[in-house]
């Protein structure tokens, strides 16, 4: 929405007069991280989340708002690790790792940011994945180490529950994703009713990596609503991201992080 001549000159009023929504309303989706402005002969465009921020003639607004959208609560979100560079912290499963341009609310860059300023997201979770993240406090912080975990000197390991029992106690996993090398490995570590227990390890990050080659050879995650079959629960997916591992780039230390198992036992419900 391009503002012209004649049209309001803040950001609520402006799109008050644009879209059939009360001002309240436009309000509270704003504060959510719903609207956007690009200044006229500026590149980029960025979040406003204040109802009175002023706007231009020639600058352009964007509002977007689904009502099917809820955002997530963020209870139970903490750091489990922190070094004044950068944390570790246990992303709750249904927080969005960052927000989308209907909104940010409860995301992980968001919930960081407003605790510690800055936040820079290092790696990515699935929004149904729970557990361990890591997050950058500086522009220094996330260079050095995005720069890490851009190699296999990274150790992720999720454990999560399958359907079925794999014939192969472990296995490697290489079928390309994307068009991509992907490599994943897995160790049965216990069974249940049709349903075996596993530590998974990922050596690269491709999207949805883990569902989509444990669903590859025939045992999709319990719980996944978007791939397998027979497979689908209501308690929701049953994958976490529970160990982490790799070098502090500023201490040149190992760092070393797992969920306890209380944790655990919370986000695996079976």
């Amino acid at each position: 929405m391009k503002v012209k001549e004649g049209d309001p000159l803040v950001a609520c009023d402006f799109v008050s007069s644009r879209v059939d929504l009360s001002k309240e309303k436009i309000k509270k989706a704003m504060m959510n991280g719903s609207c956007w402005l690009k200044k006229q002969n500026k590149k980029g465009t960025n979040r406003i989340r204040k109802a009175k921020t002023p706007i231009r003639v020639g600058d352009t607004v964007e509002f977007y708002l689904d009502p099917a959208i809820e955002f997530p609560s963020s209870e139970g979100f903490d750091v489990v690790h922190e070094t004044k560079h950068f944390g570790i912290w246990n992303k709750v499963p249904g927080m969005l790792s960052q927000g989308t341009r209907y909104g940010d609310a409860g995301s992980v860059l968001k919930e960081v940011s407003a605790k510690r300023k800055q936040a820079f997201l290092i790696h990515r979770l699935d929004r149904e994945v729970g557990g361990l993240i890591v997050v950058g406090y500086s522009h220094k912080a996330a260079t050095k180490l995005s720069e890490i975990f851009r190699t296999d000197a990274v150790v992720k390991k999720y454990r999560c529950w399958v359907l079925g029992i794999p014939e192969e106690i472990e296995g490697i996993i290489e079928e390309p994703l994307d068009g991509k090398e992907s490599k994943t490995s897995y160790k049965v570590i216990d069974k249940f009713e049709g349903k075996a227990f596993l530590e998974v390890r990922i050596y690269t990050g491709r999207t949805h990596q883990i569902r989509r080659h444990l669903d590859h050879i025939g045992h999709p995650v319990i719980g996944d609503p978007r791939y397998g079959r027979g497979n689908k629960d209501d308690r929701g997916l049953q994958l976490v991201s529970y160990f982490l591992e790799f070098e502090d780039p500023f201490h040149k230390r190992p760092v070393q992080v797992f969920l306890d198992e209380e944790v655990l036992s919370n986000y695996l419900s079976i």
